[in-house]
């Protein structure tokens, strides 16, 4: 395969991926992009990134059956391939998505407590030097 071929395939799969994200979106996304994999959290008591996880370990399932197959000489449709291989590389991005979304609550929840931290503790110094302090 040429670069140049390679290149093509690479656009058409970004180009698919962006129209794919848009029609589940309004399939699935009620609340938020992610809220599908909440609620599928809630119910089995999991993290989302668990219960994405399953979801998209259904796709690679099948993915590793296409292979298993074409060891036979039964080869895939195209259409076949541009489904499973496309809802993989989303299920990533959804993936990636969550875990960003999760270190950035954490690294706000992290300085949002160091900071009450922070003035409490320069509060108390204040009061220790004999400040009249408002608490």
């Amino acid at each position: 395969m040429t670069t140049q071929e390679f290149d093509a395939i690479l656009e058409s799969r970004i180009t698919k991926i962006r129209e794919t994200s848009k029609s589940k979106a309004k399939e699935y996304a009620h609340v938020d992009r992610l809220s599908t994999f909440n609620r599928a959290a809630v119910m089995q008591g999991i993290s989302r990134e668990k219960a994405l996880i399953g979801m998209w370990s259904k796709h690679v399932v099948s993915i590793l059956d296409i292979v298993d197959e074409m060891d036979k000489g039964i080869m895939p449709t195209p259409a076949m391939i541009d489904e499973k291989i496309g809802d993989t590389i989303v299920y990533m991005i959804l993936l990636e998505a969550m875990i960003l979304e999760d270190l950035c609550e954490r690294i706000y929840d992290f300085l949002d407590n160091n900071v009450e931290q922070r003035i409490s503790d320069s509060l108390r110094r204040a009061e220790q030097q004999g400040f009249d302090v408002l608490a």
